[in-house]
């Protein structure tokens, strides 16, 4: 008798209960220096290193440092489930998601898996996420988008892992006091756009709410009905129009 799926929330919850990233500065290579390094700890290999004058700090531009966690997080993903039956899918950049997931272990899908990483100070984030595109695959779900692996209507779960961290100049590692949250979108989303001028669909703002999943919406068909309402006001982008095209072709070249 087969074991039952694994629900990929709660298993996401687990793997990233204890983590903080393990990246912590950039290295040189061709520096002069006797090897090889004995330590007996990372900490002590770490100081030796940059004693040595052998280290940089990593970027202090956000995106930057978000792709640094991203990485790392999608390789203990794929470590984790190697040997099961589940395929992982990288997305495109700078589309949706970062990366789905399905297979029998965790049940079918697809399931989308989108990374987010903010600063936080005091008690809220420094800048609001932005945790979809608003006036593309979220307003037109069935539509091809170009860089996406699917239409977002066809997830059957959407899921946003999220790093929050105070920003620390003056160390290699730039970062300090991580949090992970990982929750359902909707449940974290906010009723602002975290932009005046780009399209997107805001989260809330403050730190415990993020962690605890505690949004602005008391239901999913909430959060859609309010962000796909007319009264929303997306602008018509010129993506759709190509992605109509795409649709109406893909379904012309069925038999």
């Amino acid at each position: 008798m087969s074991a039952p799926p694994h629900d990929l929330l709660s298993w996401l919850r687990e793997l990233f209960a204890d983590w903080t990233p393990n990246v912590r500065a950039l290295i040189r290579v061709g520096e002069d220096g006797s090897l090889p390094i004995t330590a007996d700890d990372d900490e002590e290999f770490l100081s030796d290193l940059e004693r040595k004058g052998w280290l940089l700090p990593l970027p202090d531009e956000s995106a930057a440092l978000s792709n640094l966690f991203e990485t790392e997080i999608l390789d203990i993903v794929h470590n984790a489930l190697d040997g099961e039956d589940v395929t992982i899918r990288k997305g495109g950049s700078r589309s949706y998601p970062d990366f789905e997931i399905e297979g029998a272990f965790f049940g079918g899908g697809p399931h989308a898996v989108d990374i987010k990483c903010a600063r936080y100070s005091g008690k809220s984030v420094t800048s609001t996420i932005a945790l979809y595109t608003g006036n593309t695959y979220f307003l037109f779900p069935d539509l091809p988008f170009p860089g996406m692996l699917r239409t977002f209507g066809e997830y059957d779960t959407r899921i946003a892992i999220i790093i929050l961290y105070n920003y620390e100049p003056d160390l290699l590692e730039r970062f300090s006091n991580v949090q992970v949250a990982i929750h359902p979108v909707w449940r974290i989303a906010g009723k602002t756009k975290p932009s005046s001028t780009r399209h997107y669909i805001g989260s809330v703002n403050k730190v415990a709410d993020l962690v605890g999943g505690k949004g602005a919406f008391e239901s999913e068909q909430a959060f859609y009905d309010y962000w796909r309402s007319a009264q929303r006001g997306w602008p018509v982008n010129p993506g759709v129009a190509k992605a109509k095209k795409k649709l109406a072709a893909l379904k012309k070249d069925k038999p």
